[in-house]
């Protein structure tokens, strides 16, 4: 504020002119208030959409679509370099490979990835093709490498992957032993899973296609035996833990689901639901003495149709399906298999609520947009999967308490 000298003879200290004794120090004043004011507006925070967008901020995911599968690992290894992590792979439209990978927020840590195909000789046996695949599984091991994810028994003809991940931090080393299935329905040996489970080994994926039926592919620490060995994350002691392999009749392709409540009102959990469009496979796992049981939900496509229709009417599921279930406590299970059926899981005692989106779209920089957008909102990729020349991601929310 600029007020008259009392002491000047030639001021005037009426009220008109209190704030006016001199046009150019008004003009003055009014500078530096705008100045001001405009000082204040730049200094204040930006709401998190705007900080999300701003040009020097990375986005939040990042996605790669190739046909090439050595070019795909080469583009995954460019945008680790960058500091992104695979999260999520599928087959992409007509034989291509597609992955999303998402910005690492602890900026020392880096990754490096390899793939490791499995083999598809002309006359290979399953025997064969086993050995071939364990090998090239252990040799990345032995480099530090971790089974990531795999494309596993798409049944169509598309090449059938491994991604081994390695990151920045002291190496650790890992030992792989694949199992098979035997006989016609391809039933798995119990003795055989029992001994690598007392051997220290640890259930880590599915691979294989329809040839040579789905490889369990286990996993453990270099060294490690017994129960004192276990992988990060990798279920109970293994001196207390077996696999079930519940099934249907005669219809393998279908999830069966009453076998699948009935083991786990008796304490197994859901593993994997995995396999070929012919020979799908539900995985469960189980301890002795067995745990507290989880509640599971089935969401499936449902018959809309009267029995006097002549066409049937299916209705889908759609993402609202998933968050009705989600409010109750139930979890999507990040199964092998192409949802739907999605299977949800509830622990004992989880407080834990969940929401879901679907995000989908043939064109992956509109599809990448549509993912960033929803990270603002709190979402995270849950699974990725394709439909013809979609992808499909599920997107997932929790509100964040703990059981």
């Amino acid at each position: 504020m600029i007020c008259a000298d009392p002491n000047d003879p030639h001021a005037t200290h009426g009220k008109q002119n209190r704030f006016t004794t001199d046009s150019a120090a008004g003009r003055y004043l009014k500078r530096i208030v705008v100045l001001l004011a405009s000082t204040l507006i730049i200094l204040c925070p930006r709401n998190a959409y705007t900080q999300e967008h701003s040009t020097d901020q990375p986005a939040r995911y990042h996605l790669i679509q190739v046909v090439d599968p050595h070019t795909f690992v080469e583009k995954i290894n460019e945008a680790a370099d960058q500091g992104y992590r695979v999260i999520a792979m599928s087959h992409g439209g007509v034989q291509s490979l597609s992955a999303i990978m998402e910005r690492v927020e602890n900026t020392s840590e880096s990754y490096n990835y390899l793939s490791v195909p499995v083999p598809v000789p002309k006359f290979a046996t399953s025997g064969k093709v086993k050995t071939e695949f364990e090998e090239k599984l252990n040799a990345a091991g032995a480099k530090g490498y971790q089974l990531r994810m795999t494309f596993g028994a798409s049944g169509e003809g598309i090449l059938d992957l491994a991604i081994m991940e390695s990151n920045s931090g002291p190496h650790q080393l890992y030992e792989y032993a694949l199992v098979t299935p035997r006989g016609l329905f391809g039933y798995y040996s119990n003795d055989q899973l029992a001994r690598l489970i007392a051997a220290g080994y640890r259930w880590a994926g599915t691979a294989g296609g329809p040839q040579q039926g789905p490889l369990i592919i286990f996993e453990k620490l270099r060294g490690a035996s017994g129960s004192q060995g276990s992988s990060p994350g990798k279920g109970p002691d293994a001196a207390h833990q077996r696999f079930n392999f519940p099934e249907n009749n005669i219809i393998r392709s279908h999830l069966p689901e009453k076998e699948l409540r009935k083991l786990a009102a008796e304490g197994a959990r859901v593993v994997d639901f995995f396999g070929s469009p012919k020979q799908m496979i539900l995985a469960m796992e189980s301890t002795i003495p067995p745990s507290a049981p989880c509640e599971y939900v089935v969401l499936k496509n449902k018959n809309l149709a009267s029995p006097l229709a002549l066409k049937a009417k299916m209705s889908e599921v759609e993402a609202d399906d998933l968050t009705r279930a989600g409010r109750q406590g139930f979890r999507m299970l990040r199964l092998s298999a192409t949802g739907p059926p999605f299977v949800m899981e509830k622990l004992p005692g989880s407080a834990t609520h969940y929401e879901y989106q679907f995000v989908s779209s043939s064109l992956l920089p509109k599809l990448a947009e549509q993912l960033n957008d929803a990270s603002l909102a709190g979402f995270h990729v849950a699974k990725m999967e394709s439909f013809s020349d979609n992808l499909l991601v599920i997107m997932e929310r929790t509100d964040g308490s703990q059981p």
